[in-house]
């Protein structure tokens, strides 16, 4: 599920806009962007590129007007009103000389028109200071994350074969960089904005790699363990430790190999 948090500006002043969502189970909730846009045109063509036509969405929206001059004010409106008419310019109708008016209705009807549907009851109720302060300080912070992991291989496709064959991963972007000699390849089960990716690197001049003693291994969670593992020799990959208990606990695992020779562990998980 997507929460998108609109702050419009006042008058000419920017408006601030916030995108989170949450994971499947609705357990985690991610701040994936936040920024600061010139217009209400910006903030539409901001909410086209996150939100998709068919995923759903919920829109919070901070204006003294969003709701379109054909709508009836609901009991919502009149409390906003109480609580931050003197302060903020108030809501609907009151403001639909301001402006602004035009503006931030204009954007509710964007929002109709894309199917979007006006929330049939909302508890207004007016916030406290140490929450507003809470609140500003803390608006702007995004949690550091792992973004993805790299692996320098030495014939590109074939590893690209490999992790979309065999471990289902898709790719996501790869890019060329001729000045450099070097292709970017990004896989994962995701996009970028939400989930740890595989990088793999090709050196146009570099065939093979020593892999030291430093590294470890890949992990990727599976369902089904057995099956996973069938579908790697199926794509031709090699399996080096059948599915079963690790050697001092109860999570049962497996290892395979990529075509570089880079460990790949297996682990079962529902």
């Amino acid at each position: 599920m997507k929460f998108v948090g609109i702050d419009f500006g006042w008058m000419r002043g920017a408006s601030g806009v916030a995108l989170l969502e949450t994971d499947d189970g609705a357990t985690t909730v991610t701040l994936t962007d936040v920024r600061a846009l010139p217009d209400t045109g910006a903030v539409l063509a901001w909410i086209d590129e996150h939100v998709g036509p068919e995923e759903s969405a919920l829109i919070a929206v901070d204006a003294p007007t969003v709701i379109p001059a054909g709508v009836k004010m609901r009991q919502v409106d009149k409390l906003t009103h109480t609580h931050f008419g003197r302060q903020h310019g108030g809501a609907y109708p009151a403001n639909l000389e301001r402006p602004f008016a035009k503006s931030t209705t204009g954007f509710g009807g964007a929002l109709v028109g894309r199917r979007y549907q006006h929330a049939a009851e909302i508890t207004a109720q007016h916030p406290g200071p140490s929450w507003i302060a809470l609140s500003r300080r803390r608006r702007h912070a995004r949690p550091m994350r792992l973004l993805h992991v790299m692996l320098r291989v030495g014939e590109l496709k074939r590893s690209i074969d490999f992790y979309v064959e065999a471990l289902g991963m898709r790719l996501l972007r790869k890019s060329d960089y001729p000045d450099g000699k070097f292709t970017l390849a990004f896989l994962g089960y995701g996009p970028e904005e939400s989930n740890t990716v595989l990088e793999l690197t090709h050196n146009w001049d570099t065939a093979s790699y020593e892999l030291g003693g430093g590294f470890g291994h890949l992990a990727v969670a599976a369902p089904d363990i057995h099956a996973a593992c069938a579908r790697i020799r199926a794509a031709g990959g090699t399996i080096t430790r059948e599915p079963g208990p690790m050697k001092h606990g109860k999570t049962v695992i497996a290892f395979a190999t990529d075509p570089d020779g880079y460990k790949v562990e297996l682990i079962e998980r529902g």
